[in-house]
Formats: C-alpha cells, structure tokens, sequence
C-alpha cells in the first residue's frame, strides 16, 4: 500500500517537474488527470492496489501510507491553489471539494475500466474534458487576474 501511493507521488511529480515553464496552471492540472491516470492504470499494480484497498489496512499500517496519501493531495492541492490564483478556477467552487471529487472520479477508473473495451487514451481525454470544463470558469464569471484574486472558497462559505 505504501509503494503504490509513494511510487505514484513521486512520479506526479517528477512529470509536473517536467512540464515547460510557463504552462497555465489548469493546463497543469489537466496535464496531471493524464499521468495520474497513466500511472494508476498502465504502470503500476501497486497504484491500483492502493487505491482499492486503502480503506481496508489495519490501522498500525495504515498511518505510513497515509503520511504519503496526505502528501500526494498536497501537490494537488498546490495545482488548484496556483489555479485559484490565476483566476483559472470557477468562483462557485471550494477548492478541497473539489479536488476529492476530481482523485475520487480518476481513483475509481481502476474499479470500471476494461482495457479490451475502452482505450486509455479515450479514459484521459475524456477525463481531461470533465476536470477542464468542471474547474474552469465560465466566460466572464471570474474577474480577471489584473483586478485581483480569487477568493480561495473553503467549506462553509458557499452559500447552500
């Protein structure tokens, strides 16, 4: 369990290392739908693994990999906070909500997908599609960075 999840925090990151300067920050984040996806699942067993059954591990094994879930959700919350910042993310979203919505529908691909009747290409595009058209903000709803920024939602401060 601890593999699968440090393996696949080391490998998000070192691939958003090897991103090109001067990406936008939601080209980033939809750059790693892709490696997530890609790691999770083509290159490692343990990945998968992690995700499926990291809710069933004694609790004397489970604080090790929890330790390294909590610091793979910090890159990713890193990517939405640079998005948040540059006025990338909708105003109407909380910014930790989402992101678990986002892991939880890339984490579940691993329970559905059936490489004999879907390509992985088709998962990551269209995963792409969903996280891309979910975070962004719709034409003219958030003020343009020029005017300042975007006020981080946290829970609680969405009107319900």
């Amino acid at each position: 369990m601890f593999s699968g999840i440090s393996e696949m925090r080391r490998h998000l990151q070192e691939e958003l290392d090897r991103l090109p300067d001067g990406m936008s920050p939601m080209d980033r984040i939809i750059a790693a739908v892709e490696i997530h996806l890609r790691h999770e699942l083509e290159l490692s067993d343990y990945a998968t693994a992690s995700i499926r059954n990291s809710g069933q591990i004694p609790d004397h094994l489970r604080s090790r990999q929890k330790k390294e879930s909590t610091a793979y959700n910090r890159i990713w919350r890193k990517l939405l906070a640079d998005a948040r910042a540059e006025g990338q993310l909708r105003d109407d979203l909380d910014d930790q909500i989402a992101q678990a919505l986002v892991l939880g529908a890339l984490n579940w691909a691993a329970e559905w997908w059936d490489p004999r009747r879907i390509s992985l290409d088709a998962i990551v595009a269209n995963a792409q599609v969903v996280v891309r058209n979910g975070l962004s903000p719709r034409s003219g709803s958030n003020s343009p960075r020029s005017r300042g920024k975007a006020t981080r939602r946290t829970p609680g401060s969405a009107s319900r």
